[in-house]
């Protein structure tokens, strides 16, 4: 048995069978790809992730149609969504302008409704939603010398509005995409009945499969530095192809 944990996965096989390595041409494959398989070029990558979603979900249901025939994303959402999402948060949370999220729970139906309309106009007036990802963040010391920043914890601090927009946007993406298979099997961790635990128990079997067998196997390693939020999807998804 081999085990490999330095394999650097940068290239990916053209249509021709020859292989790639460079950053543009490989953008450019899996561009031409995309076109091949849905009929049309991708959406740039500045495009909101609502309209990749739709474009993928749209393949999976019934590829010969046109894309606007399908229920979007933005279908599934109602007062009835974003109170299951308000309903999930957390009590007692340090804000920004010191406004309870404890309040979005008491609010009555009309703001809910308010609340959609308001979420509708975000979503399809073009608008960017890296308003999701705003909040104030403040510093709480940590250890040792007070004057190094690695001393100090950085804890971030939400208007309550925006995380119920981004938990239920979260969540009607998560049931989404569960329903209709977008997801690959493979993928787990932060999904319904799909954690990480899984993976190691296939990893083990997968060992213990091999060292029966008497065979060889290759396991790759990807160690991400502070993955929680500054991973490149881009380099990612080539080194992954």
């Amino acid at each position: 048995m081999q085990v490999s944990r330095s394999t650097n996965l940068t290239q990916l096989r053209r249509a021709d069978g020859t292989l790639t390595d460079g950053p543009k041409e490989l953008e450019r494959v899996m561009f031409d790809g995309f076109e091949a398989k849905y009929g049309h070029a991708p959406p740039p990558p500045s495009a909101d992730v609502l309209e990749w979603l739709d474009v993928v979900l749209a393949d999976r249901q019934q590829p010969n149609q046109q894309l606007s025939n399908y229920p979007s994303l933005t279908e599934r959402l109602s007062p009835e969504a974003i109170k299951r999402a308000i309903r999930k948060l957390g009590n007692g949370k340090s804000t920004p302008d010191n406004t309870p999220g404890e309040i979005l729970k008491w609010s009555p139906p009309v703001v809910m409704e308010t609340f959609l309309d308001a979420l509708f106009i975000l979503i399809h007036g073009g608008q960017p939603l890296h308003i999701l990802g705003e909040a104030t963040t403040s510093y709480i010391y940590k250890k040792n010398d007070p004057d190094e920043l690695s001393s100090w914890r950085p804890v971030s601090a939400q208007n309550p509005f925006i995380k119920a927009v981004a938990k239920t946007l979260q969540a009607e993406s998560e049931e989404l995409a569960e329903k209709h298979g977008i997801i690959a099997e493979q993928q787990k961790g932060f999904r319904i009945d799909s954690s990480c635990h899984h993976q190691v128990a296939t990893l083990a079997h997968l060992i213990s499969d091999a060292q029966a067998h008497e065979e060889e196997i290759w396991i790759g390693y990807i160690d991400l530095s502070d993955a929680y939020g500054c991973v490149d999807h881009q380099t990612l998804l080539e080194i992954m192809v």
